[in-house]
């Protein structure tokens, strides 16, 4: 059965399809803006979800897919990410109360609405480890399977797009450094960094507020409303830092202002494709959600 993946900016959405037995080469790509602009952050709305469901369901009656399996990235502020800190070797319940005290003082008391997820634990200082958590409203990842179900599709996979990059980076880049991928979808800038191929952290910016530095700016999603909040940077890597640019129609115009907030050299990605549009498009992530 085919595999499709999406991926999305505030404009648009990406599908692809990559060749059979050949993950990382794109087959078949295409972008469909939405039919209604998306004028804040919170991109799942009625009108884009109809969008979705019209465009995967072209794009499979034009390139004659009977079944399909699908792969979604969606938006790293569309979820609430986090880390949570832990005694080194705590047990499942110690690690299990802690991570829902974190998440009940960001989310909610009753935390029964989200689907938690730990993706991974690694250590942190010698007394200290550390768990990867998100957690995602259930009502999102019930309108997503409502879509594949109304197409009869199957959904596969449902991603944060910095994961869904960090199986990509994974198949393609050097692993012994550190790599920065930086997703331009206007007025948004998604800084998101990876450590020996494995996701670390991600910073956002806001390429329509000049003033505001790169450094320490984040948001997300929490209930409804989009929550911006300071947090630290982690101690810098003694590895080289290689940055990957990429993102919607709108780069090339925004590289400019792009190359002040970064301010560091960057390279733009290489994607074997056999259709041209996927040049400097959303198709990493989507392509990660498949890999």
């Amino acid at each position: 059965m085919q595999h499709i993946g999406i991926s999305f900016s505030q404009k648009s959405f990406q599908i692809v399809m990559p060749a059979e037995g050949a993950p990382r080469e794109v087959l078949y790509s295409k972008n469909i803006s939405f039919s209604q602009p998306v004028n804040d952050f919170r991109l799942f709305s009625d009108s884009v979800l109809s969008d979705l469901k019209d465009g995967i369901a072209g794009f499979l009656a034009e390139y004659n897919v009977s079944s399909a399996y699908l792969n979604v990235a969606i938006p790293f502020n569309q979820a609430y990410t986090c880390w949570v800190y832990i005694p080194a070797g705590a047990n499942k319940a110690v690690k299990k109360k802690q991570v829902e005290w974190t998440l009940s003082r960001q989310l909610s008391p009753d935390l029964s609405a989200y689907k938690i997820s730990l993706l991974k634990e690694q250590p942190h200082t010698q007394t200290s480890a550390k768990l990867l958590v998100v957690a995602l409203q259930k009502k999102l990842i019930r309108r997503f399977m409502s879509v594949a179900s109304d197409l009869n599709i199957e959904l596969n996979s449902l991603l944060l797009d910095s994961l869904a990059l960090e199986s990509f980076i994974q198949t393609e880049e050097n692993k012994n450094l550190s790599l920065q991928l930086v997703k331009v979808a206007f007025p948004l800038i998604e800084n998101h960094f990876f450590e020996n191929g494995e996701y670390s952290l991600t910073y956002l910016d806001n390429l329509a507020l000049d003033t505001r530095s790169l450094g320490e700016q984040v948001a997300e999603i929490v209930n409804g409303k989009n929550k911006e909040f300071l947090q630290g940077r982690e101690k810098s890597s003694d590895k080289p830092l290689k940055t990957i640019i990429y993102g919607d129609e709108d780069l090339l115009r925004c590289l400019p202002e792009v190359e002040k907030k970064i301010n560091s050299p960057f390279g733009q990605p290489a994607l074997t494709a056999s259709d041209s549009n996927t040049t400097h498009s959303l198709a990493m992530e989507a392509l990660g959600s498949i890999i």
